[in-house]
């Protein structure tokens, strides 16, 4: 058939950041992280990195740190440019959302060619199994790369 599982896995990702960026939810996420965080910075550093954790799982490990640099540049821009803070946020932010493009199979592109594999290959994972390993792992990474 035309439409396959892994098809509409790549579909649905492209649905749901739409559905991000027009309704500019990750903005709306980072104003709160840095009306709730913005005094304590490595606090901050990592609700960020737990925001991209979040949307590269929902979205996709390329998409989201795209759309959390735009957010971020207004703070970037007040920083001085050889700044280690800015440079410590980039670099976790690239981390983070590599992690989190573990996190769900419509996260990365590798995740859903490993599925239709397994799938042709006889095996099955469900969703609930994927993120029964995934979860605990990727937020234990994310906890680590901010220690």
């Amino acid at each position: 058939s035309v439409f396959s599982d892994s098809l509409y896995l790549v579909l649905c990702g492209f649905v749901i950041s739409s559905i991000f960026t027009r309704c500019q939810l990750e903005c709306r996420a980072a104003a709160v992280l840095q009306r709730r965080f913005g005094r304590r910075p490595f606090l901050f550093l990592l609700a960020i990195m737990f925001l991209g954790l979040i949307l590269s799982s929902l979205l996709s490990n390329v998409t989201a740190p795209l759309l959390l640099i735009e957010v971020l540049k207004p703070l970037l821009k007040d920083m001085p440019t050889d700044s280690r803070y800015s440079r410590l946020l980039l670099l976790s932010l690239a981390f983070s959302c590599n992690i989190g493009g573990m996190a769900t199979p419509i996260s990365s592109p590798q995740n859903i060619a490993a599925l239709t594999i397994l799938r042709q290959n006889g095996g099955k994972i469900l969703w609930a199994q994927w993120l029964l390993v995934s979860l605990p792992f990727c937020t234990v990474a994310v906890l680590v790369g901010w220690v």
